[in-house]
């Protein structure tokens, strides 16, 4: 499987993707790249702004419903 399929499948499984779950349970070293692609196929993503329990902001993404 492709890292697109991998992630849409994860996404249609899961409510979210963070770049940390995506690195180690799929090998996407640019989460970003991936979603961005998958946008331009026509997949509404959805990027949500999330804090860490230290502070450090990351992105987590969704499928929109």
């Amino acid at each position: 499987m492709t890292q697109k399929t991998n992630l849409v499948s994860y996404l249609k499984r899961n409510d979210a993707v963070t770049p940390m779950i995506a690195r180690k349970e799929m090998g996407i070293e640019s989460l970003s790249s991936v979603v961005s692609a998958l946008r331009k196929r026509g997949f509404s993503i959805i990027k949500t702004w999330k804090k860490s329990f230290d502070g450090k902001r990351y992105a987590s993404y969704s499928l929109a419903t």
